[in-house]
């Protein structure tokens, strides 16, 4: 609707919304501790600016959060969008879809302290995630990252984000000609930008003599996988994630598996025999406990190893 509107929330101190319900106004804006966790649409009707999330403090927002910077036709409004985490502000996003549909509104702005991003659906008609020129404090970890169609305006999916660890990256249906997947962007140390068989980008671990084979779904860890290759790398993203791996026999390959902050893993079965392949390494990653049975446990050789398990 036209004009400016109320914030519907204002929170000076410490702040929890969790379960189900929606927020239509000029969204809700923080100046103390919030967390974010649940089925919550959160929607910008202003048009003229503003913000679903106008972050000036700490907020922390988990996955099944919807927060969306819609404001219907709106066009302008450089400091809108869905996530805005101001100046002294921090932000750690672990999961939701936020949406900015402003021609020249980013959907999530850091311009603050930092912002992580561990795992989230992001789209933008100007472009995703942008963090300030002037530091190094925009990190991503995974997500899916999406430039929406904005014809005759040059637009980048990521701009000035210091640090990329992991994610999809994608320009979308858009056809400028000066659009780009990382504007200034920076993959980190270590990390390569592969154009996968999807038409996204994937910010992954390099595939070279270290590994045969790197996949990111759990789904497609199998016996075939572990017969046909002998160097095997399964990249998980923030978030949880269960492995279904059942071997009764030995398998003459090397099994790595590694996470990043907040990556959760949890095995189906009761028992996973790890000592059955040749050697098997599990790297920052949060072990549940077994997702059929109150115990179990897995089995290690003597050349399996764990670190910052």
């Amino acid at each position: 609707s036209e004009g400016r509107h109320y914030y519907a929330i204002d929170n000076y101190a410490n702040l929890t919304i969790v379960g189900e319900g929606a927020i239509n106004a000029r969204g809700i804006q923080n100046f103390g501790t919030m967390t974010i966790d649940g089925d919550i649409t959160i929607t910008n009707i202003d048009t003229n600016g503003g913000a679903a999330i106008w972050n000036e403090c700490d907020i922390a927002i988990y996955a099944w959060t919807v927060i969306s910077g819609e404001g219907g036709q709106r066009v302008e409004g450089s400091y809108g969008g869905a996530l805005n985490t101001r100046s002294g502000g921090k932000a750690i996003v672990n999961g939701g879809t936020f949406i900015a549909y402003s021609q020249l509104t980013y959907a999530i702005i850091n311009e603050g302290e930092e912002t992580i991003i561990n795992n989230a659906i992001v789209k933008g008609r100007h472009g995703a995630v942008a963090g300030a020129a002037s530091n190094d404090n925009t990190k991503i970890y995974g997500g899916s990252f999406e430039l929406m169609e904005n014809p005759g305006v040059s637009d980048h999916c990521t701009y000035h984000v210091s640090s990329i660890y992991g994610g999809q990256f994608t320009l979308g249906n858009n056809t400028d000609s000066g659009a780009q997947v990382f504007y200034e962007s920076n993959i980190a140390d270590g990390y390569q930008a592969v154009l996968a068989a999807d038409g996204k980008t994937h910010v992954v671990l390099p595939s070279n003599n270290e590994y045969d084979i790197v996949i990111t779904d759990p789904a497609q860890l199998d016996g075939e996988v572990l017969r046909d290759y002998d160097n095997i790398l399964l990249q998980l993203s923030a978030g949880k994630h269960t492995i279904d791996l059942y071997m009764t026999a030995s398998f003459d390959a090397n099994l790595t598996i590694i996470g990043t902050k907040g990556t959760k893993v949890e095995f189906a079965e009761q028992q996973v025999m790890m000592a059955l392949v040749k050697n098997f390494t599990i790297k920052n990653c949060e072990i549940l406990h077994m997702a059929t049975k109150s115990w179990g446990h897995i089995v290690f050789a003597s050349g399996n190893k764990a670190d910052g398990v």
